[in-house]
């Protein structure tokens, strides 16, 4: 969990303004350039109010139980007689 806090407090503090400057290059970029960058924008901040009114972090949560976020898992019994097999 305490990769959760991490990755949550992260973007709730320092992410903040780098979100911000995606959406609204987002917004801009779909004005003026490309019409589906709006909707990416719009993703974005819909992710971003969810988070803000749930008080959750989805993201690290999913993030969380990718395969390589999960700690080592080791029969520490098999290991120790493997280990007496090669004496």
């Amino acid at each position: 969990m305490g990769f959760l806090k991490t990755l949550c407090g992260q973007i709730g503090t320092s992410g903040t303004a780098q979100t911000a400057d995606l959406v609204l290059r987002g917004v801009l970029g779909g004005l003026r350039a490309w019409r589906p960058l709006t909707y990416l924008a719009a993703a974005v901040g819909a992710g971003l109010t969810y988070l803000a009114v749930s008080d959750s972090c989805a993201m690290g949560m999913v993030l969380s139980k990718l395969p390589y976020n999960q700690g080592a898992r080791g029969d520490v019994r098999a290991v120790l007689t493997q280990l007496a097999a090669m004496e």
